[in-house]
């Protein structure tokens, strides 16, 4: 039952975000954790509070893969980002209450649906064209504008500022930075401070993964965190792109 489910994977989402050096053996168990919380979405489909959990642990879980010997399949991590997907549907164009998409819980699902998205294409960067071959952009998109909509011209709101980068973030990796960050900022930069925010916060966060992939020994599309081919040509767009285009967008 999901009384059962919920309380364990919540302790696995604490667990893996408090662990900064995972020893041998939470390394091992890493696939089957991933595995785990997945099954347990598949079979609580509507249970809007064990999504939200989930995607939280699901990210906190896939930010350690990056551990050597961790034997995390690109196809566990593809199934993540398309759990991930799945739940943003059960808050698109409604809530809990169904009548506020800016409900507390609608709010806090599309936050780490979201943050999980952004944390698999952080791993796998190939990852966004096969999410956007499979639509999820226009979930991704939907969850953005019931964020921005909600929230008020001309105030400032930090817990729906942080769900606002997430999702354009999020959206960046499967559209490219340019749209994802531009057309938000055209749309309601202007009225809405938050929004502006979210956008200079999301332009940092893509600098700072950009400047991490580089690194030397950080290549993450090889070997088992391979992305099953898309069948379009998958175009990055990264941080200096954008940068190329903010004049253009104001």
């Amino acid at each position: 039952s999901h009384a059962v489910q919920l309380p364990a994977i919540r302790a696995l989402g604490a667990f893996y975000c408090n662990q900064l050096d995972l020893d041998v053996t939470a390394i091992r168990a890493l696939p089957e954790a991933l595995r785990a919380v997945i099954m347990a979405m598949a079979s609580f489909p509507e249970n809007l509070i064990l999504q939200q959990h989930s995607c939280y642990a699901l990210c906190m879980i896939a930010e350690h893969v990056a551990e050597p010997d961790n034997g995390v399949s690109g196809e566990v991590l593809v199934h993540c980002a398309a759990a991930a997907g799945q739940a943003l549907h059960l808050v698109h164009g409604r809530c809990d209450s169904r009548d506020n998409c800016a409900s507390y819980n609608a709010l806090y699902l599309r936050k780490e649906a979201t943050r999980c998205i952004a944390a698999v294409c952080r791993v796998l960067p190939d990852l966004g064209c096969w999410l956007r071959e499979r639509g999820v952009h226009e979930v991704l998109a939907g969850a953005l504008r019931s964020t921005a909509e909600s929230m008020a011209d001309g105030k400032r709101d930090i817990e729906a500022e942080e769900t606002l980068c997430l999702e354009v973030l999020a959206l960046s990796y499967v559209l490219g930075p340019e749209m994802a960050v531009l057309e938000p900022l055209r749309r309601w930069g202007a009225a809405k401070p938050a929004v502006a925010r979210a956008a200079a916060d999301t332009v940092v966060e893509l600098a700072r993964a950009a400047a991490s992939s580089d690194g030397p020994g950080n290549s993450t599309t090889t070997g088992s965190h391979a992305v099953p081919p898309a069948t379009g040509t998958s175009k990055q767009s990264g941080p200096a792109a954008l940068f190329r285009a903010l004049p253009v967008g104001g």
